[in-house]
């Protein structure tokens, strides 16, 4: 029958008379033994066939290993994949509120800040809320300078205190830091957080079978550390041959050792080289 079609009223009458006396359930009848299966079920009472515990097994993906290539091969199909929601979030024209805005160039945002901080300060000192290190030991190899008391004298803290006094927990940064360089810290970031570097970090992962080169321990917190400096060679930040795996005590032993610049790849086999 055609979209939008209307019937006549003759055509009404027929198929009416025709239904008259009929059964309008579709299908077969069910059974007694059916009919009292159905019964059961409604009141919780399982009459099916009970499933093995291999059975289950098969069914469960749990325990399941899967293998190395076939993890490089989905960390690869994801790459460079916007994230699921993004196009919708565009079409709506309806981004975050506060994206781009800073405490210095919005009264909302800092406002925020102050209040957590102050939020913060007050279950501190209520005992409420317990710092998340509270009773943790200290690997005096990755941080020797952690948990030590500091060297100031007296007289210099309360000078450093009075200067701090009725400043924001965020006064020095940006261009007031005395660590400033000029905002060169924003487009490294951007580098950083690229595609084309992500791609390059789990490229230098899977050559070296995600294995820390000086320890030879696998998994864990890895760093690509590249040969020749990012900063200094803006040329070979993606190529591979200039990356190499190495756990996160196995970098910074590197930098404290050979320091952050003008490193080579003479150091790099020194300390490769040198036993544990």
């Amino acid at each position: 029958m055609k979209k939008g079609f209307k019937m006549s009223l003759e055509s009404r009458m027929k198929l009416s008379n025709s239904k008259k006396g009929k059964s309008t359930t579709k299908g077969y009848k069910h059974t007694e033994e059916a009919r009292m299966k159905m019964s059961l079920a409604k009141k919780g009472i399982k009459t099916g066939r009970k499933l093995t515990e291999d059975h289950k097994q098969k069914m469960s993906r749990r325990g399941s290993v899967v293998s190395e290539e076939s993890r490089l091969k989905m960390s690869l199909a994801k790459k460079g994949k916007i994230p699921a929601g993004w196009y919708k979030i565009q079409e709506l024209g309806n981004p975050a509120w506060n994206k781009g805005l800073t405490s210095e160039t919005d009264d909302r945002i800092k406002r925020n800040v102050e209040k957590g901080t102050e939020t913060r300060r007050k279950l501190y000192s209520e005992g409420k809320l317990q710092p998340w290190n509270l009773g943790m030991k200290i690997d005096r190899e990755m941080h020797p300078n952690m948990g030590h008391k500091s060297k100031h004298t007296p007289e210099a803290l309360a000078k450093m205190k009075a200067a701090r006094k009725g400043k924001s927990a965020y006064w020095n940064r940006g261009d007031k830091s005395p660590m400033w360089k000029g905002g060169s810290t924003p487009e490294l970031k951007k580098i950083r957080k690229s595609i084309e570097f992500a791609s390059w970090r789990e490229t230098v992962f899977a050559r070296d079978n995600w294995t820390c080169q000086k320890y030879k321990i696998r998994g864990g917190k890895l760093h690509p550390h590249h040969i020749l400096n990012f900063g200094e060679y803006p040329e070979l930040r993606f190529d591979v041959n200039n990356g190499v795996t190495l756990s996160d005590k196995a970098h910074i032993e590197f930098h404290k050792k050979y320091g952050k610049s003008n490193n080579t790849r003479e150091q790099l086999k020194e300390f490769l080289s040198n036993e544990k």
